[in-house]
């Protein structure tokens, strides 16, 4: 989402965790904040952040077969108990 402030003449690009959430509805809220905590800290000017990047910067912090692999850790886990 852009939002334009008309009293600093900034342009101000919003992603929140429901966007991270939205492509990746594996990771819970605190694994969201952390992918949007590493798009900020790589941030490229020159290619911004899309769909594309989140994505990417999603897999690349949190591997799909890394978060299967916990969840079925949790679950053999739990049982035990």
């Amino acid at each position: 989402m852009a939002f334009y402030n008309e009293k600093t003449d900034t342009l101000i690009i919003k992603w929140d965790i429901e966007d991270v959430l939205a492509l990746r509805p594996d990771l819970n809220e605190h694994q969201a904040k952390d992918v949007l905590h590493a798009l900020a800290s790589d941030f490229d000017g020159g290619i911004g952040v899309n769909w594309a990047v989140i994505r990417m910067m999603a897999e690349e912090e949190f591997p799909i077969e890394y978060i299967k692999f916990i969840s079925e850790e949790n679950n053999r886990v739990d049982k035990q108990k």
